[in-house]
């Protein structure tokens, strides 16, 4: 056979072996070339195909069902972005009409009342510290239609203290704005009302903090423990 003639011979001798046209349905044989139309007419074929099929049609509704929850994840994501968003916006709004800080806040020995939010979407509070006590109130704020409502959490230590202690909250009862203004001004009411207090002694100022979300932390800052 002339040399030039062996490519053609390859693709074209009747006695080759060939794949046969259903290999991707699972048909392992290799029919000669001049024998492929009679294999390709075998009956098994079918058999081939219906279990192929069913094979694919069971893999497009698997693909069908995982998109569909992809989909479902893809919308309740959307959803609590949307949330998010229109919360952030109603808190961004509410912090621009308002005059009150969000802590951290310093309260000092003088009896100003200072009124703070916690955080971001928190709890509006006030605080005044009338020696040797901080008086803690809770108030009405613009937050609290926003979010779900949950008590925080109070702890207090002094400054270098490595723990902070809990604070046993005597109401989360809301009042009136003024109420510290009046306990400053009236001994007698420093013990009504419900108001929580935290006895601390030889500070020079007191940090109001926020430690984690919803959790206050009250520092008092020792003026001997800088020379110490």
């Amino acid at each position: 056979m002339p040399r030039d003639s062996v490519p053609d011979h390859l693709t074209q001798c009747p006695l080759e072996p060939v794949d046969c046209v259903f290999s991707w349905a699972g048909c392992n044989d290799k029919p000669l070339r001049k024998d492929v139309d009679k294999h390709t007419a075998d009956t098994k074929h079918m058999t081939l195909l219906a279990v192929a099929c069913g094979q694919l049609k069971k893999e497009n509704e698997q693909i069908k069902e995982e998109m569909k929850k992809e989909i479902e994840k893809l919308k309740e994501e959307n959803e609590k972005i949307k949330v998010i968003n229109a919360q952030t916006v109603s808190r961004l709004k509410v912090i621009n009409y308002d005059s009150h800080p969000i802590l951290p806040v310093t309260v000092n020995k003088r009896g100003d009342v200072v009124h703070f939010y916690t955080e971001l979407g928190g709890h509006h509070m006030s605080a005044a510290f009338l020696e040797p006590r901080l008086y803690l109130a809770f108030h009405v704020g613009k937050f609290d239609k926003l979010r779900a409502f949950s008590q925080p959490k109070i702890l207090f230590k002094y400054d270098g203290d490595q723990h902070a202690q809990p604070v046993q909250t005597k109401s989360y009862r809301k009042v009136y704005n003024n109420i510290l203004t009046q306990a400053v001004m009236k001994l007698s009411k420093r013990q009504d009302d419900g108001l929580t207090s935290i006895h601390i002694v030889n500070v020079t100022s007191i940090e109001i903090t926020l430690t984690s979300s919803n959790e206050v932390t009250v520092i008092g800052y020792d003026p001997f423990s800088a020379a110490d």
